[in-house]
C-alpha cells in the first residue's frame, strides 16, 4: 500500500518506468522504496513535459486502477528556440549526446534548461509537479555517470556536467529532486482517500460503521472478502463474504439506485457498477457462499 495504517505516511510507491537508473534515482531522492513497473503507454506529441506526464499518468491509472507515479523529462536549448523539449529522448536515440551538441556547434549561446514533471494519479485525479534547473551545454560530452543528457548539461553554479557528478551530488541539485520534493510535500499534507488506505484501516473503519451505515459497510465487507480471497485466506474471505451478503439483505436492495455502488475503487479493488447480495455471491463464487 502507499500509506501506512492510519497515517498519510508512505512506505512504498509504484513508479511507471523501465529505466532502472531512473527508479533508483527517484528512490534515493524521495527516501521511499520504489516498485518499478514497465508499461507501454502512448505518448502525445508535445514539447511540454507537464502535458506528456499528465497524459501518461492518467493512462497508467486507467490500466492499473491504483495510485501511480509517472515522470517525463525535457531539455530546452535556447539556440534551438526551446527544442527538443519533451522530445529529448527521441533526439538522443537518433543523434546521441554528441550529435545533439552538434546542432549548436556554431552557436555562441549555450544556455539550456532541463525540466522534470512528476505526475501522480489516483481516483481523485492527476496532480503534476515540475522541477526546472538552469544551466549550459559544454562543447563536448563529459562524464560517464548518469544517463540521457547528463553528459551534456552543466547546471548553474557548477563546472561539472551531471555525468561528472556522483549520484548524491546530482540528486541534491537535480530537477527531479525539485519535482519529487514538491510531490512529497503534497502527499504528506494530503489525507489518504479510501482508495489508498490499508487493509487494516479498512477493517477498522468497517467495524466502526457496520451498525450505523450497513449499506456502505456491505461494500467494505465485499472488498475485504476479495482481498483475503486473493491471499488465499479462505477462512477470512468467507467470513467477510457472509457478512457482506447479510448486510445487503438487511438493506433490501430493490431498485437500480439502491444497487448502485457507493465506491468506485476501494483498497485497489474495482467494484461493479451495480452491487447486491447476488453479485457478491457471483464475484466470490470460489467460496460457495
Amino acid at each position: 500500500m502507499f500509506y501506512m495504517e492510519g497515517t498519510t505516511k508512505m512506505d512504498k510507491i509504484l513508479v511507471i518506468t523501465g529505466n532502472k537508473s531512473k527508479a533508483e534515482e527517484i528512490s534515493a531522492i524521495i527516501g521511499l522504496q520504489v516498485e518499478a513497473k514497465k508499461l507501454d503507454l502512448s505518448e502525445i506529441q508535445s514539447l511540454s513535459v507537464e502535458e506528456v506526464a499528465k497524459k501518461k499518468a492518467s493512462s497508467a491509472y486507467d490500466i492499473l486502477r491504483q495510485p501511480v507515479i509517472v515522470d517525463d523529462t525535457g531539455m530546452n536549448i535556447e539556440a534551438l528556440n526551446g527544442l527538443p523539449g519533451a522530445l529529448v529522448s527521441w533526439f538522443l536515440d537518433s543523434l546521441g549526446p554528441k550529435g545533439l551538441l552538434g546542432l549548436i556547434k556554431d552557436k555562441k549561446d549555450r544556455k539550456a534548461t532541463v525540466s522534470t514533471c512528476i505526475a501522480f494519479a489516483d481516483s481523485t485525479g492527476v496532480y503534476t509537479f515540475v522541477g526546472t534547473v538552469y544551466g549550459k551545454m559544454p562543447s563536448t560530452p563529459k562524464g560517464k555517470n548518469g544517463f540521457g543528457y547528463d553528459p551534456i548539461f552543466i547546471p548553474e553554479g557548477s563546472n561539472k556536467t551531471y555525468a561528472e557528478m556522483s549520484a548524491d551530488e546530482k540528486n541534491k541539485i537535480s530537477m527531479r529532486n525539485i519535482a519529487l520534493t514538491k510531490l512529497s510535500d503534497f502527499l504528506k499534507r494530503r489525507p489518504p482517500s479510501e482508495t489508498e488506505i490499508s487493509r487494516e484501516q479498512l477493517e477498522s473503519d468497517y467495524q466502526k460503521i457496520k451498525k450505523t451505515n450497513p449499506r456502505k459497510a456491505a461494500e467494505m465487507a465485499y472488498v475485504l472478502a476479495r482481498l483475503y480471497l486473493e491471499d488465499k485466506n479462505f477462512g477470512k474471505a468467507t467470513e467477510y463474504g457472509k457478512q457482506s451478503i447479510s448486510l445487503f439483505d438487511k438493506c433490501k436492495m430493490n431498485t437500480i439506485t439502491e444497487c448502485s455502488a457507493i465506491h468506485t475503487i476501494l483498497c485497489g479493488i474495482v467494484l461493479p457498477d451495480l452491487i447486491h447480495q447476488d453479485i457478491v455471491r457471483n464475484r466470490l463464487s470460489p467460496l460457495q457462499l
